[in-house]
């Protein structure tokens, strides 16, 4: 029967459940790794844990000949690949070392550089960058020196994104370059796809949006040809990001929820992550605080899961952005001390860079114009420090605004007043109040970001009053002026 399947090229799976049938484990093994790694190309991550789970257990009680340990060595990186997917890093970086002894015993070259690639990788996602470049330098001389393109070329990105994370533009620009280079010679579209959007996240932090838009919509193109959804996921995302910066919260809103369909399809905890660290801030933004919670709450659980510090952080700085929306001051001021708090020593200054903008932004609102303008001259220095010239514009726009803040506010509350009595009557000077009232706003100095609240407000008190068409023109009238800035 077994030299039937054979015959007819039964998948490997099936071979291997034969032989475990015909109490032979030990021959199953090649067929179960044939079929674990067949599952992992396929991105069905479940069903190749299970298969390698299977492996492993079977090797448990074998004999340690070299090839069961070769076996055992691809059973192990595998199980680490899949849990550092999965945000799993403790267990990841157990396999991973166990793998590196493992493969320096066999004298296999080629694995103790993917060993110590991926330890890499987990340090920088832990965001111990000192010991990430050096494992990412051990890999990238064993690989030059092997000739292997494909272990070079993921170590050289991967050392390019952690002097990403480090602000390092030109040292990040020239390790992703180099990457991008030798992903080009493999012609391999998941290592293209993957080096494009390392490649558009350099431009992005420097303001080059049309530049970065480019590079990630070449890496889409070439992940989808092989239906790469982790590295979809995390395209998407970032695309998101361009959106948000250029003040088009719809299609970032559009691009998130993209990532994250795609993300939850390929059960990458981070990335899901990131999806939901993102919509809340642009929810926030929006004055959809509620769904800003609910995105919220999603992330900061991932990331208390997976220990990463920084954006543990950027969840409370959006936190202390609803909280400044609903004019809670001592709680926005809370979290916003607690995400400066949070990156005090940690290398993403970009990050850090934005988290004092929306703080000095906040005391905007809040009428407290020295603290605003220390907290944005921090952060003036921060982009300033690192050349992120497209946020040293936004943030000097920022304090240029300042001195205007009064008047520019009482200009709109002069437009909001004039739109609801001619409209309305004079009653709705007294809604206008009211509702003003209720959600703690100034009736006689109102910010643009205090509009769309307002208008929603306004729009149900004035069903009464008015009834639900002059309700309903007030409410519009006042979104085109929240839209217009």
């Amino acid at each position: 029967e077994y030299e039937y399947l054979q015959e007819m090229d039964a998948p490997p799976l099936l071979l291997a459940k034969h032989l475990e049938r015909g109490g032979e484990p030990l021959l199953a093994l090649p067929y179960l790794d044939n079929a674990a790694s067949e599952a992992e190309d396929a991105y069905a991550m479940s069903f190749c844990f299970d298969i390698t789970k299977k492996g492993l257990e079977i090797l448990k009680d074998a004999p340690l000949s070299k090839s069961n340990k070769r076996l055992k060595l691809n059973f192990i990186k595998r199980l680490g690949r899949i849990e550092f997917a999965l945000g799993e890093f403790t267990d990841s970086m157990g396999h991973f070392t166990e793998a590196l002894d493992i493969a320096r015993s066999l004298e296999d070259i080629s694995s103790t550089g993917e060993s110590l690639r991926y330890m890499a990788d987990i340090h920088r996602e832990r965001e111990d960058y000192d010991r990430a470049e050096a494992d990412y330098r051990k890999a990238i001389r064993i690989f030059e020196k092997e000739k292997d393109v494909s272990g070079l070329a993921n170590s050289l990105l991967g050392l390019g994104k952690t002097y990403w994370r480090l602000s390092k533009y030109d040292e990040a620009l020239e390790m992703i370059s180099k990457g991008l280079e030798s992903a080009k010679k493999l012609k391999d579209d998941n290592l293209l796809g993957t080096a494009y959007i390392d490649y558009a996240n350099i431009f992005m932090d420097r303001g080059d949006y049309e530049q970065c838009l480019k590079y990630y919509q070449n890496a889409v193109e070439r992940l989808m040809r092989v239906e790469n959804y982790e590295q979809l996921g995390r395209a998407a995302n970032n695309i998101g990001e361009v959106y948000k910066h250029l003040d088009d919260m719809d299609s970032a809103i559009s691009s998130y929820n993209k990532s994250l369909e795609y993300s939850i399809r390929a059960e990458n905890l981070t990335t899901v992550g990131y999806g939901h660290l993102n919509l809340s801030e642009v929810h926030a933004k929006k004055g959809n605080y509620e769904e800003a919670k609910k995105s919220a709450e999603k992330a900061y659980e991932i990331f208390s899961k997976l220990g990463e510090v920084s954006m543990i952080a950027a969840v409370h700085m959006v936190y202390g952005i609803i909280y400044g929306g609903i004019k809670d001051w001592a709680s926005a001021e809370s979290r916003f001390e607690k995400a400066i708090s949070m990156m005090e020593g940690e290398g993403n200054k970009f990050d850090k860079g934005i988290i004092y903008l929306e703080y000095g932004k906040m005391f905007k609102i809040k009428g407290e114009e020295d603290l605003g303008r220390l907290k944005l001259e921090t952060a003036l220095e921060i982009f300033q420090g690192i050349g992120a010239q497209e946020m040293v514009s936004k943030v000097k726009e920022e304090l240029e605004i300042k001195d205007l803040f009064k008047e520019e506010h009482g200009l709109i509350a002069k437009q909001v007043r004039e739109i609801i009595v001619e409209e309305v009557g004079p009653m709705g000077d007294f809604v206008l109040k009211k509702q003003c009232e209720n959600l703690t706003i100034d009736p006689d100095s109102l910010t643009p970001v205090e509009l769309a609240p307002l208008a929603n407000a306004l729009g149900d008190a004035l069903v009464m009053f008015a009834g639900k068409t002059k309700a309903k023109v007030v409410k519009d009238r006042l979104i085109r002026l929240y839209k217009k800035g």
